[in-house]
């Protein structure tokens, strides 16, 4: 059944329409809700020849008398009636007879009437509450300036349906693409090619190397003039003090409240190793590290050499004093014995070119001078003599 064609001279707009369709929607309120009852009479009395209850609704049959066509007519006017006046309500929750809500079904797109006595379909198990709702493909065709597909209400059945489906339904299956299933190798052969995982080319060695628990070092002496080498051996450890062979192992110097690395060499079977050190230009220390562990502290000494030029007039002499290994303003001293007591003469400091000059009295007599330089941070104390005789 078609619905007439709109008023020419009160034609409907799209706006109308739309606001028709909301107000269709909405739930039903109270008031018209009231009338139910009273449109189910009119009901049974355009159906005189039917007393069954309302709520088992019997099977329509097709009429193709004329009598029974105007009391069908006759019905469906009546079913129009009782929509326009306050019955979408209740044809969109379902609370018409079944002739009625099959009327509106066709006419405002409200849910079909379904009996209780049929039996649920397979897709309906699948599909839940959704499967007795009407789909798009059910309906009526209707042109597509429609308030019912404007509305959208026979789709959204369509859009719940796709995530009803119980997770029986999707069997998951590899898929071969290499963004979604990367290959990761399980065992770390190091090696990405396809070979065998046992090559000895990319495998790791079998033998694990010990750790250094400790680092010992020892020296030929703590103390060595100034330019020389001094010779140091460091001792690789592991758990149980057992020799700790082929570890790296670097010579550090200190310089200046840092260390600096001198020298590099690797331990041998004993686990030992000797290095030596660079020219010895003032006292330093030393240790040796290997990875995280380092040794001891070893302090060696540097020891100036003081070397005196004379040089004898007829009254007086003149002592040139070379303190090799010595600093600019080191202070040194000049004395002599008198009385078994050494008794000093002079004092001056080194200039920049590490030398000092005295002047002392020259007689026919052998006087023997001592010339000291005192310890610093830098060097040690030293000390030289030298004896002034006129010819």
């Amino acid at each position: 059944m078609t619905l007439p064609p709109d008023d020419e001279t009160n034609p409907t707009t799209d706006e109308q329409q739309e606001d028709l369709m909301r107000a269709l929607q909405a739930p039903g309120t109270q008031a018209e809700l009231a009338d139910e009852e009273r449109y189910r009479a009119m009901f049974r009395q355009s159906r005189p020849d039917r007393v069954d209850d309302v709520g088992e609704p019997a099977p329509v049959v097709a009429l193709h008398s004329r009598a029974p066509r105007r009391v069908a007519i006759g019905a469906a006017a009546g079913c129009v009636i009782a929509l326009a006046t306050g019955g979408v309500a209740a044809a969109y929750t379902g609370s018409l007879p079944d002739p009625i809500q099959t009327f509106a079904h066709h006419v405002i797109g409200a849910p079909e009437a379904t009996p209780e006595t049929t039996p649920p379909t397979s897709s309906g198990a699948a599909g839940g509450a959704t499967t007795h709702r009407p789909s798009a493909t059910a309906l009526t065709p209707r042109p597509t300036t429609s308030p019912s597909h404007r509305a959208g209400h026979e789709s959204r059945p369509h859009r719940s349906h796709r995530p009803s489906a119980t997770p029986s339904d999707v069997v998951p299956s590899p898929s071969p693409d290499p963004l979604s299933s990367p290959t990761i190798p399980v065992a770390p052969t190091g090696s990405a090619s396809a070979g065998p995982s046992g090559s000895p080319t990319t495998s790791p060695s079998a033998g694990v190397t010990p750790v250094v628990t400790g680092v010992g070092i020892t020296a030929t002496a703590h103390r060595a003039d100034v330019g020389a080498r001094v010779r140091l051996t460091a001792q690789v450890m592991t758990s149980g003090a057992t020799p700790n062979p082929a570890q790296r192992v670097v010579l550090e110097q200190r310089f200046d409240r840092h260390w600096a690395r001198v020298s590099t060499a690797v331990s041998g079977a004993d686990g030992q190793v000797t290095v030596s050190s660079l020219p010895l230009d003032r006292t330093s220390y030393f240790r040796f590290r290997s990875g995280s562990v380092h040794s001891l502290t070893w302090r060696v000494a540097m020891h100036p050499l003081l070397s005196v030029t004379t040089s004898v007039a007829t009254k007086q002499a003149t002592l040139v004093v070379d303190g090799d290994g010595g600093y600019p303003g080191d202070l040194v001293t000049l004395a002599t014995r008198q009385d078994g007591e050494l008794v000093t003469v002079a004092r001056t400091r080194l200039a920049a070119d590490g030398t000092v000059a005295f002047t002392v009295p020259a007689t026919k007599q052998r006087v023997r001078y001592v010339v000291m330089l005192p310890p610093s941070r830098r060097h040690t104390a030293s000390r030289t003599t030298v004896v002034v005789q006129r010819p």
